[in-house]
């Protein structure tokens, strides 16, 4: 493969044949299948969420599709498993988000003041304008975190495409 002959993907388990190809297959089946029985009985939006992380990883990644050389279809799919990492932890979270928002307004006098503006001109007592807002905790909503991590996610990934590009550049002039 292309990681045996890759500077430093070469000294990794599989590359190097300290670990045979069939063997890291088996072994990520297992695991993958003991985290999709897990996420079925938590809750089956993580199940589905989690199938849908598998399914994107193939296409990115595993050839016929191989997505990942495709220009700026790499960079959408990729940012595509960062909302759905936020969507596993929202759901996981989600009976103990119990944010409260109270927004209270209160309109009162108090004594009347002989000197005061309000007083001389409009002959009432001063009224004091009280509005406060309180939460117990903040929460976005969910479609706005979301939007959120997936706007970063983009945005740092064409960052890092960009460097890598700049850096190949700059690694080929100097040859």
């Amino acid at each position: 493969s292309s990681d045996r002959k890759h500077q430093k993907k070469r000294n990794r388990p599989i590359a190097n044949g300290s670990i045979k190809s069939l063997e890291a297959v088996i072994f990520a089946t297992i695991l993958f299948l003991i985290a999709l029985t897990t996420a079925y009985f938590i809750d089956s939006r993580v199940f589905k969420i989690d199938l849908a992380i598998f399914g994107i990883n193939i296409l990115y990644s595993v050839k016929p599709f191989r997505w990942k050389d495709i220009k700026f279809l790499d960079i959408l799919l990729a940012a595509s498993n960062f909302p759905l990492r936020v969507m596993v932890g929202w759901f996981l979270f989600e009976p103990y988000n119990k944010a409260r928002l109270s927004f209270s307004y209160n309109i009162f006098s108090s004594e009347i003041e002989s000197q005061s503006i309000q007083q001389i001109l409009f002959n009432s007592a001063p009224r004091i304008l009280e509005i406060s807002t309180k939460f117990s905790t903040i929460t976005l909503s969910f479609i706005s975190m979301i939007l959120f991590t997936f706007s970063v996610a983009i945005f740092l990934l064409s960052t890092k495409r960009i460097s890598e590009k700049i850096k190949n550049k700059n690694a080929d002039e100097i040859k």
